[in-house]
């Protein structure tokens, strides 16, 4: 006779939290004063989660310090802040301008300060006790993370928005606002889904179809002389602006684009942007190595990705350039000492100027330095050094 599974701790906990959520939703804690002095009702739920700096129980000093030197105008550079001062500032982004992008930068990284049901905990006790206007941060929240309304949270949440309905006029209009825009947003992204699933399936099957995919592809050198240098190097930044752009802000915390890492399977796209920097880099090296016997041919090659590097570091598309010169770095490539020598002089000046700008010495400086002098072009991609790739393994200190 079988025996079922006794629950673990960890379950047993989760239905003691999801039972004593549900008792609660209609409880009411005894009555607090908000900012004005006037008498508030909070929801006995909001005692249910553990929240560090309760704004209901007691009133902590908010800090957030400025560096007036990277603050412009009216915007504001924060450089440090305790957790209220930042839970204060969140309140604040969605009431002006000061701090454009951080209620999405603080609702992505909140994970370092608390967990999702803590962040919604302070956000509500926020709503009640001092500023309605709080619920915008709510419909920022499920605009760009949905996937964190689940299980508990959307019990929470539903009680949330039960609660406010119930006190009619303005508060029901934003329950109702926000019950469908999360509606709304979940549907959405059980579609994006099902759909990247299916993609990903059509893309294997193309892989397979083509023994490789367009890493194993290498143009003919006849080709590449009717493309201008600037042309590709134009395309290959509109190709690589689009990988990054597909990449969650999160996929950067928790050192999620690791197998390993904490969160590694939230770090999906961003390990997918890392294997293609890689297979680019063996891309160039292949273009080079089968494109022709003929030493000419090879040496064509060679200065037209040089020209195409220098390219992308004008227009400050530093990923593409490096994935580049990290193709021409490579062992198999360095090996054609005859078609570097005939290189000429001005391809030999710019692959000297490449190397020094690439230089790893003191971290990239010069590479960081031309980072943070440059502004913004329209072929931009922004560049988070991850990892370094390096052929030779053994050269790693």
């Amino acid at each position: 006779m079988s025996v079922p599974n006794s629950p673990t701790s960890e379950e047993t906990d989760t239905k003691k939290k999801r039972g004593s959520l549900q008792q609660s939703s209609r409880k009411s804690i005894s009555e607090k004063k908000d900012e004005q002095g006037n008498s508030v009702n909070v929801p006995a739920y909001l005692g249910l989660v553990s929240s560090p700096n309760s704004t209901i129980e007691e009133k902590r000093t908010s800090i957030v310090n400025i560096d007036p030197k990277q603050s412009e105008g009216n915007l504001r550079s924060i450089t440090s802040a305790n957790l209220d001062g930042l839970l204060v500032t969140l309140k604040e982004s969605v009431k002006d301008s000061k701090y454009p992008g951080f209620a999405e930068a603080f609702i992505a990284t909140h994970s370092y300060f608390l967990d999702s049901l803590q962040l919604a905990s302070k956000l509500m006790e926020f709503f009640y006790v001092e500023d309605k206007v709080i619920a915008e941060v709510f419909f920022v929240w499920i605009d760009i993370y949905t996937e964190d309304f689940k299980e508990e949270m959307m019990i929470y949440f539903n009680m949330f928005l039960t609660n406010i309905s119930g006190k009619g006029g303005e508060f029901k209009a934003v329950a109702d606002r926000l019950h469908r825009h999360l509606n709304k947003k979940i549907k959405e992204r059980q579609e994006a889904l099902l759909e990247e699933t299916e993609r990903e399936e059509i893309e294997q099957m193309a892989i397979e179809r083509t023994g490789g995919g367009i890493f194993r592809r290498v143009p003919d050198i006849n080709f590449l002389l009717t493309v201008s240098a600037k042309q590709m190097a134009m395309q290959l930044s509109l190709a690589e602006c689009k990988a990054f752009r597909e990449i969650p802000l999160r996929e950067f915390l928790h050192m999620a684009w690791q197998k390993g890492g904490k969160d590694g399977k939230r770090g999906k796209l961003l390990a997918r942007f890392i294997d293609r920097s890689n297979r680019v880099s063996w891309w160039i090296a292949t273009c080079v190595l089968v494109v022709s016997h003929d030493k000419k041919k090879r040496r064509k090659m060679i200065q037209f990705w040089i020209e195409v590097i220098t390219e992308c570091i004008n227009i400050n598309n530093f990923q593409t350039a490096l994935q580049l010169f990290t193709g021409l770095n490579l062992t198999p490539v360095q090996r054609l000492k005859s078609e570097w020598k005939d290189l000429s002089k001005k391809s030999k000046v710019r692959y000297q100027e490449i190397q020094t700008f690439f230089d790893p010495e003191m971290n990239y400086k010069r590479y960081r330095e031309k980072m943070k002098k440059n502004r913004p072009t329209r072929y931009t991609v922004a560049k988070c050094n991850i990892t370094r790739f390096d052929d030779d393994r053994g050269k790693r200190g």
